[in-house]
C-alpha cells in the first residue's frame, strides 16, 4: 500500500514541517523531505519515458532511491526557496546561473508531472496562478466576498484621482514579496499608508514601477484564515494595540505572535472562502481578512503558500495534523473543477 508523501522545502524552513512530518507518522505515513536548497548537490531526480510508461526516481546521497510515480500517495508543495543555492559551494560564477535554470526547470518538470499522478497540496500551477493578486481580487468579489475600493497602476493622473477620491486614506502594497537588497542586506517592503501629502513624491516612483492602492479600511481586528481542504481555521489579532503594526501587522510580527487568538466567523464568510478556493483549485490557503468596526468583513488576499505556524500552537497544532489527515488521504480535498470549466463559467 502506498503511504509515502514527498515534502518540497529548504533546510531553513520553520517547525512547521518537522510538526506535519510527526503528524504524518502518527498516521501511518512516510514522509521523504527534499530540500531544495541541496539540490541538485544531495539529491538526483529522473524522468524516465520508455515503451509508453512514465517513471520519475528521487535519489539522494543515503543511497536511497525512491519511485515518485509507484510508492507515494501525495506530495506537500510547501516551499521552493534557495533553489540550487548549494551550487554557489561548487561552481564558478559564470556557471552558476546555467546549473540554477536547468535544476528548477527539472524540479518544476517533476512537480508538474506529479500533480496529473499524486495528490498534491498545492499544484505548482495552481499556486502560480492563484497568487496574482489581481486575479484574486476579481474571484473573490465573484464569489461573493468583500473586497475594497481598488487601483493598480503606473499611471500617476490616475493614481492621484483615486487617492482623492478615498477621503479616508490609501494604503500602498506591492503585488509581491518585495524586497530591497542594499550592500547585501535585505530590507522588506511593508504596506504604508498615503494621502495626498505624498502624491508628489510618488509621482516619480510609478513611472518605474506599479504599484496597488486600497482604500484604507478601519480595523476592529485583524483575521489570518487558513483553509486545508474543507477545514477552516480562523485567528484574529487587535492590530491596533501597537503602534507601528496599525497599518501592517507584519512589523512587529514578532512582538504580536503571542496575541493571536483563535475565533469563529459568520457562515457565509466561510461559505465564500470555501467557494474561492474550490474555483482556485487550491487544498491550502492563507487570507488575510479585516473586521470592520461596524461588523463586515473586508478580503484583502489569499496567500496559497503562506505561513501558519505561529498560530499552529495556539490551535493546538490542529493545522499541522490536519494538513497531515489530507495528505494521508484521512480528510476530504476540495474538488478539482477543470480550468476549462472555470473559464466557460467566467469565473477566471
Amino acid at each position: 500500500m502506498k503511504n509515502k508523501v514527498l515534502i518540497i522545502t529548504h533546510t531553513q524552513d520553520n517547525p512547521c514541517v518537522e510538526k506535519v512530518s510527526e503528524a504524518i507518522a502518527r498516521k501511518g505515513g512516510q514522509v521523504v523531505r527534499l530540500n531544495v536548497d541541496r539540490y541538485p548537490i544531495d539529491y538526483r531526480i529522473t524522468t524516465l519515458f520508455n515503451k509508453g510508461k512514465w517513471e520519475i526516481l528521487l535519489a539522494d546521497n543515503d543511497g536511497a532511491v525512491h519511485n515518485l510515480t509507484t510508492e507515494f500517495l501525495s506530495l506537500w508543495n510547501r516551499r521552493i526557496y534557495n533553489l540550487g543555492s548549494c551550487l554557489e559551494e561548487v561552481l564558478e560564477k559564470k556557471y552558476l546561473n546555467s546549473s540554477i535554470g536547468e535544476s528548477n526547470a527539472t524540479l518544476i518538470g517533476m512537480l508538474s508531472h506529479l500533480e496529473h499522478e499524486l495528490f498534491t497540496l498545492n499544484s505548482y500551477s495552481e499556486n502560480k496562478r492563484s497568487g496574482i493578486k489581481e486575479k484574486q481580487l476579481r474571484i473573490a468579489d465573484q464569489c461573493g466576498l468583500t473586497i475594497p475600493r481598488t487601483c493598480i497602476s503606473n499611471d500617476f493622473e490616475q493614481v492621484k484621482a483615486f487617492v482623492k477620491s478615498c477621503p479616508n486614506g490609501v494604503i500602498a502594497k506591492m503585488q509581491h514579496a518585495f524586497s530591497i537588497y542594499e550592500e547585501g542586506v535585505e530590507s522588506v517592503v511593508f504596506t504604508n499608508e498615503i494621502g495626498e501629502a505624498d502624491l508628489e513624491d510618488l509621482e516619480a516612483q510609478l513611472r518605474l514601477c506599479p504599484m496597488k492602492f486600497q482604500e484604507k479600511i478601519e480595523k476592529k481586528l485583524e483575521l489570518r484564515i487558513t483553509i486545508i481542504g474543507k477545514r477552516v481555521f480562523a485567528a484574529a489579532l487587535d492590530s491596533q494595540l501597537k503602534k507601528d503594526g496599525e497599518i501592517d501587522w507584519r512589523k512587529v510580527g514578532q512582538e504580536s505572535i503571542g496575541d493571536w487568538k483563535s475565533c469563529s466567523i459568520p457562515d457565509d464568510l466561510k461559505a465564500n472562502l470555501l467557494r474561492f478556493h474550490e474555483v482556485c483549485n487550491l487544498n491550502y490557503g492563507a487570507s488575510d481578512v479585516i473586521l470592520t468596526p461596524e461588523g463586515e468583513y473586508i478580503f484583502l488576499e489569499s496567500n496559497p503558500g503562506g505561513e501558519f505556524f505561529w498560530l499552529d500552537e495556539e490551535a493546538n497544532y490542529a493545522i499541522s495534523d490536519e494538513i497531515a489527515s489530507l495528505l494521508v488521504k484521512e480528510s476530504i480535498a476540495v474538488p478539482h473543477v477543470p480550468t476549462n470549466e472555470l473559464e466557460a463559467s467566467g469565473l477566471v
